[in-house]
């Protein structure tokens, strides 16, 4: 603050009292720190077709990597629908005991193939052309492009002891059962969602049991549930030739005017990018039981029981392919050996700016390597001045070799990895261009490049004689950078201590080291708290951040409930949306009743009251053996006293036995599949010894999905009742279990069998 003495001395504008500083452009000067500008699939990597040869972008993490070289590789969008042999073309189905299904297009017949005689053979009742249940229409495919790849033809599918398979010319979904082939329905989505009619392809499922359907008349993917129900259209997928989902529920599909593959994150919803090499993708999903060629043939001798009879190749159609030996076995996959990437001008807003250091973050196995080169200019260059830049225009040029970048811990938020400073000339753009070599068996990934700017050296706090020669002041900065390094980490750390204190934020050491940088752990033991290792870090983390508000509860059936809660997972509280992205506020009510989960033992007397009570199944009159004492034989008592039956009670007190027998007791009902883990078995009896009351003893019970009355049917304990299904619908339910047929309409007649309803020709699907 300005004192009023410094003012009375300023001297006053000689324009009349008036400053015109505040109309000035300010001047630009460096910060106290280097600001930064990072690049990787969440920002952008500052691509454009010109700078970039033979790199292509995960589509699992954004990483740059080098692309398959589509001339010794599989491809993701072979025709057959494959993508690269790592699943079943789109007519071919795997049963759960490796049964092969296929469907033939050309005669519209089912086939199964039989190990032991080797062949296709045709499943009855089910296929040829028609219009009738079980049969398919004479389908002729669809093809939007111009015909460089076959027309898109329908798939099959199995999932659930259900077989699925797609009829576009009927415009339905049959569901077969597995076993005996019996006809379970026809699915269908709704009508408005239906631009035109709608025409099933490819089918696939997620972990759920979830049907996935392409529909490529209107452009869209059809999600339905286990039973048929339809739940969603994700739009926007063209014409999808073929779909598949891995491990990590992300769907590839085979789509677009390009045959490309569109990676779709099924739990974010939303669109990944694109792949086309298997190769990235192959270790997020499982192996089949045969090999697929190129041009979707199977090589099934792994599964013939019948060695020696040909070669064992079948076509797409469930034929024998004739006369190639060795067809069918897998293909090498191969790298390019030379990938580039330049990214586009990075603007510092800065004259003259000395940039300082660029950090990468990936990794470079054995067999690659990846050189780092860097240009500056004080003015923007045309992309055909990048591109003739001579080879000794770029600096820096330093080679990063296998062992030195390794993927970092994903605890931390400082930046780990391979550095270097930039050695390029001071100027406010600069261009980064990468360099990637590889064998042709791996290739290096880089998930993250951050450029640090301007030069800030610890050289301002020398004389400043160190710095009057260039030579000498770029040596000086180069020997200092080794200190200011060290320097600028531990104060980015504190830059972003109060991220160790937060339990959502912490790091919980999960990676190398993990015990050393378990700040998760040390948070948790200033309360008191032990967390249990074996579950997901996220429920580790909210149990920690709630555990203040527990505290006066311990000790209460309100605290150990809650606790309890936490454990399990059951308090996923979901806030209502805000406006202007403010924090929750009121808590979204929950769709589903939580459970109470603990029953306190004097909720199952049954006492008998004056006036009210009433002998029966309900009343229970107590008598001298409620707790088997022992009663020796007297002058007007029989004793009980038995050998093996009666038991030696210290506690003086009989009168009140009925009370001690359900006093200070609970039970507590727990998921069967905790009692299943030791250790998780033992980390939740240490927390129920840690909040119950120290006087009273408990009793655990694991639930099993069954429902026995007298045995297991305590409701709200260990069985709930669901709400009464709604009736099935003609044309969208089939008739089986759990099939409940609708009540009669009101106002409407009566239907009666033999008087008012007769069962004629008419088919009700």
């Amino acid at each position: 603050m300005t004192s009023a003495a410094s003012k009375m001395s300023s001297p006053a504008p000689a324009n009349g009292g008036h400053s015109n500083a505040a109309l000035l452009t300010a001047v630009a000067r460096p910060p106290h720190d280097p600001w930064q500008i990072p690049l990787d699939h969440r920002v952008g990597w500052r691509l454009r077709d010109v700078f970039i040869s033979n790199i292509e972008v995960s589509p699992l993490d954004g990483a740059l990597t080098i692309a398959v070289d589509p001339h010794s590789g599989r491809q993701l969008n072979e025709a057959s629908g494959s993508f690269g042999g790592l699943t079943t073309p789109t007519n071919v189905a795997i049963g759960p005991d490796n049964s092969v299904f296929l469907l033939d297009w050309s005669t519209g017949h089912l086939r199964r193939f039989d190990p032991c005689r080797c062949v296709f053979e045709i499943v009855p009742c089910i296929g040829g052309f028609g219009h009738q249940p079980r049969q398919f229409a004479n389908f002729a495919g669809i093809d939007p492009d111009s015909g460089e790849h076959p027309p898109i033809f329908p798939g099959i599918g199995i999932c659930g002891g259900n077989l699925f398979v797609a009829d576009p010319g009927n415009h339905r979904l049959q569901v077969f059962s597995l076993h005996g082939f019996a006809l379970r329905g026809f699915w269908h989505p709704p009508a408005e969602q239906q631009a035109q009619a709608w025409q099933p392809t490819a089918i696939a499922f997620d972990h759920r049991g979830y049907v996935l359907v392409a529909d490529p008349a209107n452009g869209c993917v059809h999600q339905f549930n286990p039973g048929g129900r339809w739940i969603r259209c994700i739009e926007g997928m063209g014409a999808v030739r073929a779909m598949l989902i891995d491990c990590a529920h992300r769907l590839y599909l085979h789509s677009g005017p390009d045959h490309q593959v569109v990676v779709y994150d099924l739990v974010q919803d939303k669109l990944l990018g694109t792949a086309q090499s298997h190769q990235h993708v192959a270790g997020k999903f499982g192996q089949l039981p045969f090999a697929v060629t190129p041009e979707g043939c199977l090589n099934l001798s792994a599964i013939c029981l019948k060695q020696g009879i040909g070669n064992n190749l079948f076509d797409l159609h469930g034929n024998p392919v004739i006369g190639v030996p060795g067809k069918g076995l897998p293909v090498s996959h191969s790298f390019a050996q030379q990938a580039g990437y330049i990214s586009t001008a990075l603007d510092s807003r800065l004259y003259q700016c000395q940039w300082d250091r660029i950090s990468l973050t990936g990794l470079v196995p054995e067999g690659s390597r990846i050189k780092v080169y860097t240009y500056s200019a004080e003015t923007e260059l045309s992309d055909e001045q990048i591109l003739n830049l001579s080879a000794d225009a770029w600096a820096t040029a330093k080679t990063i070799f296998p062992g030195q970048l390794e993927l970092p811990d994903q605890d931390f938020q400082t930046t780990t990895g391979w550095d270097c400073l930039i050695r390029s000339e001071p100027g406010r753009y600069l261009w980064l261009r990468l360099q990637m070599l590889s064998d042709g068996n791996v290739t290096p990934r880089v998930q993250r490049a951050l450029l640090d700017f301007p030069r800030i050296s610890l050289r301002r706090y020398l004389p400043a004689v160190l710095g009057e020669e260039p030579v000498s002041a770029d040596f000086t900065d180069r020997f200092l950078a080794i200190f200011d390094r060290g320097f600028r980490t531990v104060e980015s750390q504190l830059d972003h201590l109060a991220g160790y204190f937060d339990p959502l934020s912490a790091p919980a050491g999960s990676g190398k080291g993990g015990a050393r940088k378990n700040f998760l752990g040390w948070l948790a033991a200033w309360i008191g708290v032990t967390l249990d290792r074996q579950l997901p870090l996220e429920r580790q983390r909210w149990i920690l951040k709630q555990a203040g508000k527990l505290f006066p509860l311990r000790g209460t059936f309100c605290g150990l409930r809650k606790n309890l809660q936490l454990y399990l997972g059951l308090d996923q509280i979901q806030c209502q949306q805000q406006k202007n992205c403010a924090p929750c506020s009121t808590p979204k009510p929950p769709a589903w009743q939580l459970p109470q989960l603990i029953l306190e033992h004097f909720q199952l007397r049954r006492w008998m009251f004056l006036g009210a009570g009433r002998l029966g199944d309900q009343s229970r009159l107590w008598g001298q053996s409620i707790v088997n004492r022992s009663q020796l034989s007297g002058p007007q008592t029989n004793g009980n006293a038995q050998l093996g039956v009666s038991q030696l009670n210290t506690t003086q007190d009989p009168f009140r036995d009925p009370l001690h027998v359900y006093a200070h007791k609970f039970s507590v009902f727990v998921p069967g599949c905790i009692g299943r883990s030791p250790q998780r078995r033992k980390s939740l009896e240490r927390l129920i010894e840690l909040e119950k009351p120290a006087h009273t003893a408990h009793q655990l019970i694991f639930v099993e999905p069954r429902f026995r009355i007298g045995v297991q049917s305590m409701i709200g304990f260990d069985a709930v009742i669901g709400c009464y299904p709604e009736g099935v619908v003609l044309d969208q339910s089939g008739l089986g279990k759990a099939t409940v047929l609708g009540s009669a309409v009101r106002g409407g007649p009566e239907l009666r069998i033999g008087q008012q309803a007769r069962i004629g020709s008419t088919r009700v699907n």
